[in-house]
């Protein structure tokens, strides 16, 4: 079944340098920040190991809509940050430009540090879990 909306995949570098990636990605596609209809950035530290997650978000709809996934998934959520704050990591682009969007970011004891690799820091039943939560969240945004 084709989704009601084009749903396009980013992967963008460049975050220890302020999201270079990113931002050149959005000075060529200036008008996408806001003409989607929701973004979803993942962060870092999915399924860290010893790490905890949280959900930002622009909207409570789109938040309800990940809380939904999440659930659905299993995913452990350790908590939010509040509606109309500035958001970490890239979705803090999206705020800015005034987009919608959703993120899940975590934190974890070994994040930039040479032993952040499997299997010392990583929890793959969480990873696991998360990408269940996604994958319903970017369904359900296709479809909303």
């Amino acid at each position: 079944v084709r989704p009601e909306r084009t749903v396009r995949f980013v992967a963008s570098s460049g975050h220890e340098l302020g999201h270079l990636g990113l931002d050149r990605f959005l000075h060529d596609e200036p008008t996408l920040i806001k003409g989607a209809w929701a973004w979803v950035h993942l962060g870092a530290n999915i399924g860290a190991k010893d790490g905890r997650m949280r959900l930002q978000s622009a909207t409570e709809e789109i938040a309800g809509l990940a809380l939904g996934a999440i659930e659905t998934a299993g995913a452990r959520l350790d908590g939010r940050v509040p509606l109309g704050s500035v958001p970490s990591g890239e979705a803090r682009n999206i705020h800015n430009g005034g987009g919608r969007y959703v993120s899940f970011l975590g934190s974890g004891p070994l994040f930039h540090n040479p032993l952040d690799l499997w299997p010392y820091a990583v929890d793959l039943e969480a990873v696991e879990r998360w990408s269940v939560a996604t994958t319903e969240l970017v369904l359900k945004l296709a479809r909303a």
